[in-house]
């Protein structure tokens, strides 16, 4: 198997992510249809943080027997996805990772650099430098598939409540943060039973 992140522009819904992972699932399950067993999508949760931006698609391959020849291999299959996606979709990250054959061993190659603002020039400055290092990196012929290990930042909403006229109203600043988070992040609600199994409720904004 493999997985293949996706990683939007900061602010796009989650029914966009999903829409270029369906993408995604649709060529594997079309075009690479005889190597692939099946897909499976999450929206809203990636290796590199989380966000209605980002997402991944992991692939299962048929076994080793149906699949024979390099052209087939899952490093093949993955290299072919990672090509055509920087061909169709122009305004997705979209990359294929094939993980290590043995668990905990990591990956034979590859490394990662972290920077450091030892000169206190802000997180603008610190920005761009890591974008300057990107692209120098990216003009190397020795390396490839060089992307951030991070999603990008993100637009916040601050909320100024009015304490005085909350509390003349009756209301607490507990029920402010509960209505609110309910709404944006979802609560569970209870339990009930299905057909002999148990299933959870949550409650959450449109």
């Amino acid at each position: 198997y493999f997985f293949t992140l996706i990683n939007l522009p900061s602010g796009t819904m989650q029914a966009r992510t999903m829409d270029v992972a369906k993408q995604v699932a649709s060529y594997f399950e079309t075009t690479e249809k005889n190597n692939v067993d099946f897909d499976f999508t999450v929206a809203g949760y990636g290796f590199f943080g989380s966000g209605q931006n980002t997402g991944v698609v992991f692939t299962r391959l048929k076994d080793f027997d149906q699949r024979k020849g390099k052209q087939n291999s899952a490093q093949a299959i993955a290299q072919r996805a990672v090509g055509h996606f920087m061909m169709t979709l122009h305004d997705a990250q979209v990359f294929s990772v094939v993980p290590p054959s043995v668990s905990e061993l990591g990956n034979s190659a590859g490394f990662d650099i972290q920077m450091e603002d030892r000169g206190n020039l802000g997180h603008d400055k610190l920005i761009q430098y890591r974008n300057m290092v990107l692209g120098m990196a990216a003009q190397d012929s020795k390396l490839q598939q060089v992307r951030p290990a991070a999603l990008e930042d993100t637009a916040q909403i601050h909320l100024d409540v009015d304490q005085e006229k909350a509390n003349a109203l009756g209301i607490t600043v507990s029920q402010f943060n509960d209505v609110l988070s309910t709404a944006w992040g979802g609560n569970f609600v209870n339990n009930f039973v299905d057909r002999g199994r148990i299933k959870r409720v949550y409650m959450q904004g449109d």
